[in-house]
């Protein structure tokens, strides 16, 4: 039991300290709550919670207090106060869409390690007529949110959690074919994580929707320097620029890509996007840190950059 409390009191204070690089105190309203909702649906009291945050306030005050005040403490009342409003106004984590008891069968199977049963579910699915986007959407997505709550319980380790995202970006390169079959639009964009972020699937994901839409795409991968995502937007005559980040520690190296872009004469006209967890939860966060636009989700990125095309050819006259 004491080690449970240890690492769930590791995690409350890196989820604190993303929110307080940030900026953003919902974020950190948001994982409280969100950590409540899981705690609920296991029959855990939220009472250990209130004084788990409580006691992390009065340490960080007595020991880590400066003459900066304490940042902090916003922060934590903020989520205390969240505690204190219903439970019952936070959603249960259920999905309705058609394709949900597909997605339960596909983690079933992923999480015993059955590989070709997971990759048979999927082509089956799409044999019979789904569409590859639901599939992305309602299965694969829906998925990986499942692995990572189960993850953060301690129902399933590291190494299950890195297992099931390989098992999906196997089965998500078979479906390439169908994917890289769409009409061209003589558009190109370029794709990539902030540096250091390690969590890519979910760019992949989208660069895959936008291919699907026509677009030419150049996924760089995690760790890439700003200066080589500015060559290749260059070199590929790229339109648009996706940049994922999903740890809100990472928002600074994000804003500090953005910046470069924006600098750089060659880069001049490219419509930046980003998406990932942060800006799920603190809504203006896109506008904070200097991009266009932001996608909660691959289908929406694509709309959002359907949307400033229009206007930027409006605006150039071409419409």
């Amino acid at each position: 039991m004491r080690r449970g409390y240890i690492h769930d009191t590791i995690h409350h204070l890196q989820f604190l300290s993303q929110a307080l690089a940030a900026g953003e105190a919902s974020l950190f309203v948001h994982y409280v709550a969100w950590v409540r909702m899981l705690r609920r649906q296991r029959n855990l009291s939220t009472e250990i919670l209130i004084v788990t945050l409580q006691c992390v306030a009065t340490v960080l005050q007595r020991h880590v207090s400066s003459r900066g005040g304490s940042p902090w403490l916003p922060y934590i009342d903020a989520g205390l106060a969240r505690l204190n409003q219903p439970a019952a106004s936070e959603p249960d984590l259920v999905d309705s869409h058609p394709l949900s008891q597909l997605k339960k069968m596909y983690l079933d199977v992923v999480l015993r390690g059955k590989r070709r049963d997971a990759s048979k579910l999927i082509m089956a699915a799409l044999d019979a007529g789904a569409d590859v986007r639901d599939i992305y959407l309602h299965v694969f997505q829906g998925a990986q949110y499942d692995i990572g709550q189960l993850w953060y319980m301690n129902e399933i380790t590291t190494a299950q959690e890195h297992y099931c995202t390989a098992v999906t970006q196997s089965i998500i390169s078979q479906l390439y074919p169908r994917i890289f079959s769409a009409e061209r639009n003589g558009r190109a964009l370029v794709a990539t994580c902030a540096f250091g972020e390690r969590h890519e699937i979910g760019v992949r994901m989208v660069s895959d929707f936008f291919e699907m839409d026509g677009w030419d795409t150049y996924y760089l991968g995690t760790n890439t320097s700003a200066k080589r995502v500015v060559r290749e937007l260059a070199d590929r005559k790229a339109e648009l620029l996706l940049v994922s980040v999903t740890m809100a520690s990472h928002l600074a190296m994000a804003k500090r890509l953005i910046t470069l872009v924006r600098s750089s004469n060659v880069c001049r006209g490219v419509m930046i996007l980003v998406g990932g967890y942060p800006f799920n939860i603190a809504t203006d966060l896109w506008k904070n840190i200097g991009a266009d636009g932001c996608g909660r989700d691959a289908a929406e990125a694509v709309a959002v950059a359907r949307t400033l095309l229009e206007k930027k050819s409006i605006a150039a006259g071409k419409l």
